[in-house]
């Protein structure tokens, strides 16, 4: 490991925490379910399937897809439900049970099922290669059959409790915020892709348990960024990098097992360039000046539209800015009598731009249709079109 390594990820562990310290805790805790959508979004697109965060969204309120979807876009978006049901339920555990072990072979077992479990029966199966036969995907379930992936032969069916234990034993406990557990969550990563233990869901899963190991190294910064969305966006180098650390050793000095150790230090190298732009990337989107800023100019426009009070957006953006905002300051900032402010602050309860409970104080809320103008950037041209039209 040496010093640019050190130094790149000394400089990460540094960014990651100030990214934190940007927003309020309840602010972040309201931007979960936003970037839930945008860890979900970019996760599908690796697997090279494309959903729609609108369509996603409805999905996950009503329980099921639009009936007049064909069969693949029900599947898409149900499998775009099932990954962000799992994100949800990977996060409350790492909340809940400090002493839970991502890496352990039942962890891993159980974020399958976990993703799996939420998705319909009628859509749990695979093909082979050829397509010539179907095969049932029990959620939870190592294989039972040799499986080829690209280049790669994963381990024999017979082996796997061997390489999922040395799997474990090698990176239990790189949760700590150094640079050594940043490169075993990279390295976790290649070599859990490279057991393969499920017949499908893999580089899913691969993808949750990274999630889980940045969040539980406080890297994560209670969710407001995701390695995902990094992958996507470099597709290519993804899959490429990773590939090239399955290979054989290149030459006699490349380490000392049978696998390169060039190759895993060079995909180990772009996930932390990755990891290091992701968060730069999150760092600028909410930096709380320029937030507030876009927040405003937003509000100005739906207010020239009839659609919000002319002072909706201070009080929006103090919101979103300070994390709560009680209801005698909220009238005080909309500078409106007392029976007015509040009928403004019920008009935007309705439309999702602010949460509260009776009488309690306003708290953070985005809402989709905020995204292109709120986050622009958070998702491709394409997407932010079609929220615009939600």
């Amino acid at each position: 490991m040496g010093s640019d390594w050190v130094n790149a990820c000394s400089e990460l562990l540094v960014a990651a925490t100030r990214l934190q310290e940007q927003l309020p805790p309840a602010t972040r805790l309201a931007l979960a379910p936003l970037l839930a959508h945008m860890n979900c979004y970019y996760s599908n697109l690796i697997e090279g399937h494309r959903t729609y965060p609108g369509e996603v969204e409805q999905a996950v309120q009503s329980g099921t897809a639009r009936a007049t979807a064909t069969d693949q876009q029900r599947m898409l978006v149900h499998e775009a439900v099932a990954h962000i049901h799992a994100q949800s339920e990977i996060r409350a555990r790492l909340r809940t049970d400090p002493a839970w072990e991502p890496v352990a072979a039942e962890s891993l077992a159980w974020m399958h099922q976990v993703f799996y479990g939420h998705l319909p029966a009628e859509f749990r199966w695979t093909a082979t290669k050829s397509g010539s036969q179907r095969i049932a995907i029990v959620p939870g379930a190592w294989r039972d059959q040799p499986v080829v992936v690209g280049e790669h032969i994963p381990p024999e069916v017979a082996s796997l409790p061997e390489f999922l234990a040395r799997f474990t034993e090698a990176y239990r406990g790189c949760t700590k915020p150094n640079p050594a557990s940043i490169a075993s969550i990279a390295a976790s990563h290649h070599r859990f892709a490279w057991v393969h233990p499920f017949v499908d869901g893999n580089g899913r899963v691969a993808r949750l348990l990274t999630d889980a190991l940045v969040e539980r190294s406080c890297l994560g910064a209670d969710g407001l960024w995701c390695v995902g969305r990094g992958f996507a966006r470099s597709l290519d180098r993804y899959r490429t990098l990773l590939a090239g650390a399955d290979r054989g050793r290149e030459h006699d000095t490349d380490g000392r097992g049978p696998r390169t150790q060039a190759g895993l230090d060079r995909w180990c190298a772009y996930v932390l360039e990755v990891m290091l732009d992701q968060v730069r990337f999150m760092h600028g989107l909410i930096r709380p000046a320029d937030l507030r800023e876009r927040i405003m100019t937003w509000a100005e426009r739906e207010a020239a539209q009839g659609r919000l009070h002319p002072r909706a957006g201070r009080l929006i953006a103090e919101v979103v800015t300070t994390g709560s905002v009680n209801r005698t300051e909220a009238v005080d900032i909309l500078r409106l009598t007392d029976r007015y402010g509040r009928e403004q602050i019920r008009i935007l309860i309705q439309q999702g731009l602010v949460a509260a409970s009776e009488r309690e104080p306003l708290r953070p809320a985005f809402p989709l249709k905020t995204v292109p103008w709120w986050f622009p950037g958070l998702f491709p041209g394409d997407v932010e079109q079609q929220l615009n039209q939600l």
